[in-house]
C-alpha cells in the first residue's frame, strides 16, 4: 500500500478507561510503523501518552458537561478542528475511532470512516419501564439512550464505510437502523500482546479474588456481581472482590454492598493505569462481567492474555470471543445464583481453570494487532480504489 495521509480522530488515546482508547493507539502506532503520516485529533486531558511521528492536534475537554453531554460537545470541537486542518493539510482518509463523534464531520471528496464499539444506543427499549429493574439511574438514561440513538444515525450518514467492532454489532445496526451490508465490515479490535504477562495465580497465592473492570458498572452487570458474593463468600469467606473503573453509580453500587452485607469485601478502586490492572490481573484468581449488554469486551482479551479465567454475561459479542466452557464460561444476565455457581465452579475445580486458561491463550493469538492492522489497511484499499 502506497503512503497515506491519515486523519485519526479520538475521544482517547492509550486509556485504559474503555476500549476506544486502546483502539486509537494500537491503530496509530501500526500505521506509523508501516510508514504511513498520522495526524490524531484527540482532546489534551485524554492524551496520556503520545508516539513518535505521531502529528497532534488537541483540542479542549473543558466546559463539555456531564458525561452525557460531553461526547456531543466533543464531537462539535472535533468537526472545528477538522475544517481548520482541511484548509492546511491534504488527506487520504478520516478515521474516527468512534463513529459517532463524526456527528459535526464536514464532508469531503476523501473516505471517512468510523469504529461503531457499542449496540445499546441502537437497539435501546422504547419505553422508560423497560430500563427501571437494572438501573438506578432509569429515567435519566431512558432519554439519554433514546436521544443519542437518534443522533447516532445521523453521525453514521456521515460515514463511507462503518467499522463494526463484532458480527452481532453489525446486525444490530442493520436490524435497527436498516444500514445496508455493503456499507459495514466487521473488524474486531486487537491487543498487543507485548504489552502482557501470561502469569497464571497459582492456589497458593491467597485468598481467591473476583476481578471486575468497567465504567458502565450496571450495564456490565457489578450489581449481579454484587448479589452473587455473599453465596461465594459463604465457601471462601477471605474471598476479595476488586472493583476497577469509576462511574456517577458506584454511590448506588456501595449501597447495593451494604444492602447485601458484602461492603467490607469490596474493594472500589477507581480507574487505574495499565501498569496498576496487570498487577490486578496477576492477583485475580478469575475475572467476571456478566454485561447486560455488551458488543464485544476487549477487557476479556486483556484477562486472557494474562493468564486469568474469565466470566462473561451470554450476550451479544461476547458469545464471538467466549466458547462456554472452552476458553472461558458465560452466564445468564440478570442471574447471580447461577453467576455464584460459576465462580464458585472455578474457584473449586483447578482443573476447569487451567483448561480454560490454556485454551484462552490461544484464543488470543487469533486477536493480535496485526491481523487487526491487515483488515484495516484491506478496507482502505477498498475505499481508495
Amino acid at each position: 500500500m502506497p503512503r497515506l495521509q491519515i486523519c485519526l480522530v479520538s475521544q482517547q488515546f492509550s486509556e485504559v478507561k474503555s476500549g476506544v482508547g486502546v483502539y486509537a493507539r494500537n491503530l496509530a502506532q501500526g500505521l506509523l510503523t508501516d510508514g504511513h503520516s498520522v495526524t490524531l485529533i484527540c482532546p489534551r486531558e485524554r492524551l496520556s501518552t503520545s508516539l513518535q511521528n505521531l502529528r497532534l492536534e488537541l483540542v479542549s475537554e473543558k466546559r463539555t458537561g456531564s458525561s452525557h453531554v460531553r461526547w456531543f460537545m466533543l464531537s462539535q470541537r472535533f468537526g472545528r478542528a477538522l475544517k481548520t486542518l482541511y484548509r492546511r493539510q491534504k488527506f487520504h482518509l478520516v478515521h474516527f475511532t468512534d463513529a459517532r463523534d463524526a456527528l459535526f464531520c464536514p464532508r469531503r471528496d476523501f473516505p471517512v470512516l468510523g469504529m461503531v464499539n457499542d449496540y445499546y444506543f441502537a437497539a435501546a427499549p422504547r419505553s422508560p419501564w423497560s430500563f427501571k429493574a437494572d438501573y438506578v439511574d432509569w429515567k435519566v438514561r431512558w432519554a439519554y439512550y433514546n436521544t443519542v440513538r437518534l443522533l447516532e444515525q445521523r453521525a453514521l450518514r456521515k460515514l463511507t464505510a462503518i467499522i463494526c467492532n463484532s458480527q452481532y454489532t453489525q446486525k444490530e445496526l442493520t436490524e435497527q437502523y436498516g444500514l445496508a451490508a455493503e456499507r459495514m465490515r466487521v473488524i474486531y479490535m486487537s491487543i498487543d500482546l507485548s504489552r502482557y504477562t501470561f502469569q497464571p495465580r497459582r492456589p497458593e497465592d491467597g485468598a481467591p479474588c473476583v476481578l471486575f473492570i468497567g465504567g458502565n458498572v450496571q450495564r456490565k452487570g457489578l450489581p449481579d456481581l454484587i448479589r452473587a458474593a455473599p453465596s461465594i463468600l459463604e465457601v471462601f469467606p477471605q474471598t476479595k472482590f476488586v472493583v476497577v473503573g469509576d462511574n456517577q453509580n458506584l454511590a448506588a453500587m456501595m449501597a447495593l454492598c451494604e444492602q447485601h452485607r458484602v461492603r467490607e469485601s469490596f474493594h472500589f478502586t477507581g480507574w487505574r493505569s495499565h501498569d496498576q490492572i496487570q498487577e490486578d490481573y496477576r492477583r485475580a484468581s478469575v475475572f467476571v462481567m456478566p454485561s447486560l449488554m455488551e458488543a464485544f469486551g476487549i477487557v476479556f482479551l486483556e484477562a486472557m492474555a494474562s493468564g486469568v479465567p474469565v466470566i462473561g454475561g451470554d450476550v451479544g459479542g461476547i458469545k464471538e470471543l467466549i466458547q462456554d466452557g472452552v476458553n472461558g464460561l458465560l452466564v445468564p444476565p440478570r442471574n447471580h445464583r447461577a453467576l455464584a455457581g460459576k465462580i464458585l465452579h472455578l474457584l473449586q475445580d483447578e482443573q476447569i481453570r487451567r483448561t480454560l486458561i490454556k485454551n484462552a491463550r490461544e484464543t488470543v493469538k487469533r486477536y493480535a494487532t496485526e491481523q487487526m492492522l491487515r483488515e484495516t489497511y484491506a478496507l482502505y484499499e477498498d475505499l481508495l480504489t
